[in-house]
This record gives C-alpha cells, structure tokens and sequence, in this order.
C-alpha cells in the first residue's frame, strides 16, 4: 500500500533555498574575490584613471572606458590612455599576499611589453608612466616615501626604446 500522506511543503522547498544561496555565494566570491577585484580597486583609487571619464565627459570632451577584457572598436575611437602601472614589462609578477608586500610593490598591474606594442600601433597613444608604488593605495596617503624612485624605471625606458 502506498503512503498517502501529504508530504511537508518545506522539506520541498528546502534543496531550492540551499542551491539559490549557494549560487549567490558564488557569485559574490567571484564578484568581490575574483581575478579582477584588484584591477578594479586599481582603477577607481587615487592613482587609478576610473575618474578621469567622467572628468572629461563633464569638460565637454567624449570619452569611455574600455573594458579589461573586451577589445573596443579600433576605428570608433580617436586616442587611447594607456597606464603603466608595471616598471618591469617582461616579468610577470606574482600576486603580493600580505598588506607590508601591497605596500612594498612597484608592479600593480602587468603589461606584456608585446601587448603595449600591439596597442601602440593600433591606434594613437598618451602613455602614463607609473608614478606611485602601491602604498598609496592600501594607505590612502600620498607621500614621498609612496613614490617610485627613478632608479627603479631604467628597466622600463630600456624595454619602450626610450633611452
């Protein structure tokens, strides 16, 4: 004889409540931990260039953000900004781990010293030359002791051909 009673609507309902937080905790992870959470912070702190679109929009001049990971129209554009926020463009370094090393690097983004020359040539460029290290950032306080040292670019100049 089969089992006629009613089962509980919330033992149903339960696998439902744990899949939708499991996947909203995904999602957050990915979101707020994911590979880009540091190139977004990059962006919108002091010495990220998150500002300057609306600056410009505001100063009458059009202007966008490209996104990281999509390549943007080469011929709906007039003038690319390229940050270099990398003094050594042939090493790629590993990610600092604590806050003293956040502090400490001169690297906050790399660039592939191939990728910088392919974007040269696609379109017309302002290159800007890293000018703090990352404590600047993580402290929020622009001081000396914050700037990276010019003996630190001659890497660099060497690799974009400036010397």
């Amino acid at each position: 004889m089969a089992d006629t009673t009613p089962k509980s609507n919330a033992s149903s309902v339960m696998p439902a409540v744990v899949v939708g937080g499991l996947l909203l905790a995904g999602f957050l992870m990915l979101t707020l931990l994911g590979a880009g959470a540091r190139d977004r912070q990059l962006n919108q702190s002091q010495i990220g260039l998150g500002a300057l679109t609306p600056w410009l929009n505001d100063q009458g001049i059009t202007a966008r953000n490209s996104h990281a990971r999509l390549s943007p129209r080469l011929d709906a554009l007039s003038l690319r900004v390229i940050p270099i926020f990398d003094l050594n463009l042939a090493v790629t370094r590993s990610s600092p781990e604590t806050r003293e090393d956040r502090i400490k690097d001169f690297n906050q983004r790399d660039l592939e010293l191939q990728q910088f020359r392919d974007k040269l040539v696609e379109l017309e460029s302002v290159v800007l030359f890293p000018k703090w290290r990352g404590a600047l950032i993580e402290t929020g306080i622009a001081h000396e002791q914050s700037l990276a040292p010019l003996d630190r670019f001659s890497t660099l100049i060497y690799q974009l051909e400036l010397d």
